[in-house]
């Protein structure tokens, strides 16, 4: 209302002649994050917040794992990691000013045990960027694995001790020593094979105990993948089957915050032709359903870019991230008023940075009053009269992408569904490797380039 844009992390727009204000309107009456005596699902409700995908090699990548960067070298040394401080701070200021209260970001590891990994330095560096954030009114949160193994991370258990508890203590305590105010973790030993069912359950409980003790919550992600269940726990949605294993949580310490993810663009609503094995979210929109009746906690976590492969090996700049994210916001405002928001983000390029501050700015809302006009409308006013045009520019965009890529779903001359997406997507040797051996399939079957044009005839025909 001052004037002020804040849609890019690192280009703040500053009006000539700022129109002060007193007071901030337009969003929920929530209490703040943090408050003594609140149950796990009243904190949950409250959380919007941004997952820095720091797996993928993004902008704050190497500043949050307390390294630098000399060239394409990552390197230890303490001057260059302190050259990523600025951008830190860049950030932490534009979350703020996008009405954001928690940040969150994935710790990795590397080298032998015992070094730099869990070093004093790297643990002094981790707890200044840390108290940075909370200097701004942030909550923190840092993403570690109880097994997974998958894109470097630090994992809770270890083969230390052979993976005993007292070993898992020592880590979450080095955890704990950061300074940071909750715990996020994901089960399964990748994120498309599960571990023993009921081993994680117990494992989630001590954790969340643990974790409680010390005054710091436990979130546990829910993957989108499929074709694993847990026998012996009956699923919510068909008693008569085993649950989802991403959803075990909901047999866990009612005290777990549960974070249901979704992929990709798509919204909860949307038909799919075949990420992650899945034709559409419908379970995954019942499951927040019934923590939200149940008064489970949970914070759902969408995408506001997918990066690997799918929309960045052929940058793609895919608005429909935007008012995918507003209708899903709005959706959940109807069905799981109580479910917090979080969103995964893999940084500012493509134009991923307009979607981030888009999903800040309907989080925030709650989707209330916002059309996906309004809501670029409000986010690109600071620029006058170019914003507003660009705003019309980008809804026509965004409603082509979303009739386009995926509703309109038909058959190809293979027979498989799909949309234009497989027409536009990234795809590279691990994609390929995955549809040969059908496993892990994370993105609608593609079109070949030797049948490009083949199918584009018979599309237009």
């Amino acid at each position: 209302r001052a004037g002020f844009g804040f849609v890019h992390p690192l280009h703040v727009v500053a009006p000539a002649a700022p129109h002060w204000c007193h007071s901030f309107s337009g969003g929920p009456a929530l209490p703040p994050l943090g408050r003594p005596g609140r149950d796990a699902a009243d904190e949950a409700a409250a959380v919007r917040g941004s997952h820095l995908h720091t797996q993928h090699p993004i902008e704050l990548a190497d500043v949050l794992n307390g390294v630098g960067r000399r060239g394409a070298a990552a390197t230890e040394d303490e001057a260059a990691w302190a050259e990523g401080l600025p951008i830190w701070a860049m950030y932490l200021q534009w979350l703020v000013a996008n009405k954001q209260n928690l940040v969150e970001w994935a710790l990795l590891e590397w080298g032998p045990s015992g070094g730099f990994s869990t070093s004093p330095v790297r643990q002094r560096r981790l707890a200044e960027v840390v108290a940075m954030a909370q200097e701004w009114g942030l909550r923190v949160a840092i993403d570690a694995p109880i097994n997974l193994q998958q894109q470097h991370a630090w994992r809770i258990r270890t083969g230390e001790d052979g993976g005993s508890w007292e070993a898992m203590a020592r880590r979450l305590d080095w955890l704990c020593s950061l300074g940071l105010d909750e715990v996020s973790t994901e089960i399964g030993s990748t994120e498309f094979s599960k571990t023993d069912p009921r081993q994680t359950v117990e494992l989630l409980n001590k954790t969340v105990e643990y974790l409680a003790a010390r005054g710091k919550r436990l979130v546990v992600k829910n993957h989108a993948s499929t074709k694993q269940v847990a026998p012996g726990y009956p699923s919510p949605l068909d008693p008569g089957r085993s649950v989802n294993f991403n959803y075990i949580t909901y047999y866990a310490d009612p005290r777990v915050v549960s974070a249901p993810h979704t992929v990709q663009m798509y919204s909860l609503a949307d038909p799919l032709a075949g990420s992650y094995g899945r034709q559409n979210f419908s379970d995954v929109r019942e499951m927040i359903a019934i923590f939200d009746r149940e008064g489970k906690p949970e914070v759902f976590f969408p995408e506001t870019a997918y990066w690997v492969a799918f929309d960045n090996s052929v940058p793609l700049f895919l608005p429909l991230y935007a008012t995918d994210r507003l209708r899903d916001v709005q959706l959940l405002a109807r069905e799981a008023p109580h479910a917090g928001h979080l969103s995964f983000e893999s940084g500012w390029a493509f134009g991923y940075w307009v979607n981030n501050a888009a999903q800040a700015l309907a989080a925030w809302r709650r989707g209330h009053g916002l059309t996906p006009a309004s809501l670029f409308e409000e986010l690109l006013a600071p620029l006058g009269a170019v914003g507003e045009s660009l705003a019309q520019v980008v809804v026509r965009l965004a409603d082509l992408q979303n009739q386009t890529l995926v509703q309109d779903v038909f058959l190809s001359p293979d027979g498989e569904r799909q949309t234009l997406m497989s027409y536009l997507e990234g795809w590279d040797g691990m994609a390929e490797a995955q549809e040969a051996f059908q496993f892990a399939v994370v993105q609608p079957p593609r079109v070949h380039p030797r049948d490009l044009m083949e199918h584009a005839a018979w599309y237009l025909a």
